[in-house]
C-alpha cells in the first residue's frame, strides 16, 4: 500500500483496429482460443480492490453492480485512522448488497502513521478489540483478517532474525485472533514482494505450528505481470514438497502507480490472475471510493469500468487462451456458455494478433457460419469514458471447427473483446455488448424502461419510470439470430414479452421467464435506428414498443402498437449502457 496520493498525467493514444478474415497467417504473433476445452467456473478473482469504497454512499451502489461480478475489497479496520475513509464496516453493507463476496480487513491500519508505529504490545491490545467487534458482527463470516501489511519491510524484513521474528509475531496475533474468534479466515503472510525463500520459510513454521493462513497473499506492485507464472508456480511447488494443502491465493494489492485506469495493462493482470484462479485487489494509490482508478475523482466511469464490466459477464466456463508468449504482453482470457450460446474473449497488449478459434461447439454455428464481433474500449486517462464501442462484425464460415483471422493497429493501451455467437448469414451484426447491461430511455419523456415495483414475477408489467439507477431499470441484450435480439432485466433475469403472444394494438408488455435460450417469437425484438434513435418491434406481432397515449408520467403503462418507418416520439428509445 501507498499512503502518498499521486498525480499523474497517462497519454492516451487512439489506434484504429481492423478485423480481416483470411485463410492463413504468419507475420503476426498468434493467439490461439480453444472453445472445447473448460478451465473451471469463472472465479471473476480480479475484480477486487483495496480502498475501493470510501462509505455507504461512494461510490453510487450503481457503480458496483454494473461490474456483474465483484470479489474482494479491502478496507481499514473498524474505528481506523489510516484514512478519511474506509472503514470495513461502514463500507460492509453496500459492498455485500451489490454483489460482493469478502471484506479483508487491514488490522494496522488502525494507525494514523505511515509507516505503523512499531509498538508490539499496543497493537495486540489492538488485534483484541478488532476481533472482538468482527466476532460480534452480524456479517463475521464474511470479513477476512490480514493482521500484517508488507511485513517484509514495515517492523521485519524477509530473512535473518528480521524475518524469525516476525514468525514468532505471525504465531502470537494468529493464535490471539482464533482464541477470541475460532471461525476467523485469516490472510498472510501479505508480503510485498513474493520471496520464495521467505515464504518457504514461513510455511514450514507455519506449517509446523498450526498457525498456516487460510489465505495465501503477497502484493504484485513495483513487479511487472511477467513474473507472474514464476511466482505462482514457484508458491504451489513450495506448498506441494511441505505436504500442505493448497491454500486459496489473493494478490490483494497489484498494479503500478501508472498502469491503474488503463485497459491495456490492467487486461495482463486479469488474464494472468483468472486462468491461475486466485483472488486479486486493485492497488490503493490514489483516493479511496474510485474503484483503484476505475473511476474518476468526479465519481464518472473511466475506460478501465468497461473491460471490469466485460470481465464480471463472463458465465459458464472459461477456456483455453493460450497467447503468443506466456510472460509477454499480449494476454487474452475468455469462457464459453452453452445455455447462451455466446462465448467471448477479452485481450490486450498492443500491435498486430493473428486469431485461431478452435474447437467450436456447434450451438455457436449457424449452418456452419459462426459470427464474430470485436469490440473496444479506450484508457480515458482518468477522465470520464464515452465506454465500448464496437469496431466490426463478421460472419465466418467454420473449417474443420476453426476460424482464422487477423486483426491489426491494437493500442497497447486499449482493451479489446471478441464475442463469438451463431452466424447470422447476413453479415450485419448487432452494436450491443451482450455483457453489458443498458438504460432504454423513452424519447418523449426521458423516462426509462422499468419493471413495475422490480417485480420477480412472470406478468410484472413493464412500466415507464424517473431514472433511479434501480437493476429493474437495467436491460442485457442478447443477439438470437436473423436480426433479433433477447432482451433481458437484470434485477429479475426474466425477458422483454408481448402478453400471450397478441398482435392487437395495446397489448400490454410484461416480463416473462424465456422460452428456451432464445426466447419465443413474443420474446424477440428488432432494433432499428431512427435517426439517433432506436425503433423496438416485436418480432410475433410486428408492432413497437410503445409508452401507451404518449404518457410523460411516472408509470404509465408501455405495450405494443402499430409503427412506421417515421414513428411516433413515444415509439423511439434511446439505448445508453
Amino acid at each position: 500500500m501507498r499512503k502518498r496520493i499521486l498525480i499523474i498525467a497517462l497519454s492516451l493514444i487512439t489506434g484504429l483496429l481492423f478485423a480481416l478474415p483470411t485463410a492463413s497467417f504468419a507475420a503476426n504473433p498468434v493467439m490461439t482460443v480453444d472453445l472445447g476445452s473448460s478451465t473451471g467456473a469463472p472465479l471473476h478473482g480480479a475484480t477486487g480492490f483495496l480502498y475501493g469504497l470510501a462509505n455507504n454512499s461512494t461510490p453510487a451502489d450503481s457503480h458496483l453492480t454494473g461490474l456483474n461480478s465483484l470479489d474482494m475489497t479491502g478496507q481499514m479496520a473498524p474505528g481506523g485512522l489510516q484514512h478519511a475513509g474506509g472503514d470495513a464496516f461502514v463500507v460492509a453493507d453496500k459492498w455485500f448488497r451489490t454483489g460482493g463476496k469478502y471484506v479483508q480487513i487491514y488490522m494496522q491500519d488502525i494507525y494514523a502513521q505511515w509507516p505503523y508505529p512499531n509498538n508490539f504490545s499496543d497493537y495486540l491490545n489492538k488485534v483484541t478489540t478488532i476481533a472482538n467487534q468482527v466476532k460480534n458482527n452480524a456479517n463475521r463470516t464474511k470479513f477476512l483478517y490480514v493482521p500484517f501489511n508488507e511485513p517484509d519491510w514495515i517492523w521485519y524484513g524477509n530473512s535473518g532474525t528480521k524475518l524469525t521474528n516476525f514468525l514468532n509475531d505471525w504465531k502470537t496475533v494468529y493464535q490471539l485472533i482464533r482464541s477470541i474468534d475460532p471461525g476467523a479466515k485469516i490472510v498472510g503472510p501479505n508480503f510485498e514482494h513474493y520471496h520464495s525463500a521467505a515464504y518457504r520459510s514461513f510455511f514450514t513454521f507455519a506449517k509446523a505450528n498450526n498457525v498456516l493462513p487460510d489465505y495465501t497473499s503477497w502484493h504484485e506492485l513495483d513487479d511487472t505481470a511477467t513474473t507472474w507464472y514464476n511466482s505462482y508456480n514457484d508458491y504451489r511447488s513450495i506448498e506441494s514438497s511441505l505436504g500442505i494443502s493448497p491454500r486459496p491465493i489473493t494478490i490483494n494489492e497489484y498494479g503500478k502507480s501508472t498502469e491503474l485506469g488503463n485497459p491495456g495493462k490492467m487486461t495482463q493482470y486479469m488474464a494472468r490472475f483468472e486462468n491461475s484462479k486466485v483472488h486479486a485487489g486493485l492497488a490503493y494509490w490514489f483516493m479511496e471510493g474510485q474503484l483503484d482508478e476505475l473511476l474518476t475523482p468526479s465519481q464518472t466511469r473511466a475506460g478501465a469500468w468497461y473491460l471490469y464490466q466485460w470481465y464480471g459477464g463472463f458465465t459458464g466456463n472459461t477456456v483455453n487462451v493460450t497467447p503468443p508468449s506466456q510472460n509477454g504482453a499480449m494476454q487474452g482470457l475468455g469462457y464459453y456458455d452453452s445455455g447462451r450460446k455466446l462465448s467471448a474473449v477479452i485481450f490486450g497488449g498492443g500491435g498486430g494478433l493473428d486469431f485461431s478459434l478452435n474447437r467450436i461447439p456447434s450451438n455457436l454455428q449457424t449452418n456452419g457460419v459462426t459470427k464474430v464481433e470485436v469490440w473496444g474500449v479506450d484508457n480515458s486517462n482518468k477522465n470520464t469514458s464515452s465506454g465500448t464501442y464496437l469496431i466490426s462484425s463478421t460472419n465466418y464460415t467454420v473449417s474443420g471447427g476453426s476460424v482464422h483471422f487477423t486483426v491489426n493497429n491494437l493500442n497497447a493501451n486499449s482493451a479489446y473483446q471478441l464475442v463469438i455467437m451463431p452466424g447470422s448469414g447476413s453479415g450485419s451484426g448487432g452494436s450491443f455488448d451482450p455483457n453489458t447491461y443498458y438504460k432504454i430511455t423513452a424519447r418523449h419523456s426521458g423516462k426509462l424502461l422499468d419493471v413495475s415495483q422490480g417485480s420477480m414475477v412472470d406478468g410484472g408489467d413493464v412500466i415507464q419510470w424517473t431514472a433511479n439507477g434501480g437493476a429493474n431499470q437495467q436491460w442485457k441484450i442478447e443477439s438470437v439470430g436473423s436480426g433479433y435480439y433477447k432482451i433481458t432485466n437484470r434485477n429479475s433475469g426474466k425477458v422483454l414479452d408481448v402478453y400471450q403472444a397478441s398482435n392487437a394494438d395495446g397489448a400490454d408488455v410484461v416480463q416473462w421467464t424465456a422460452n428456451g435460450s432464445s426466447g419465443s417469437a413474443n420474446q424477440q425484438w428488432s432494433i432499428q435506428p431512427v435517426g439517433s434513435y432506436y425503433k423496438i418491434v416485436n418480432r410475433s406481432s410486428g408492432k413497437a414498443l410503445d409508452v401507451y397515449q404518449a404518457s410523460t408520467a411516472d408509470g404509465a403503462n408501455v405495450v405494443q402498437w402499430a409503427t412506421s418507418s417515421n414513428p411516433a416520439v413515444n415509439q423511439q428509445w434511446s439505448i445508453t449502457p
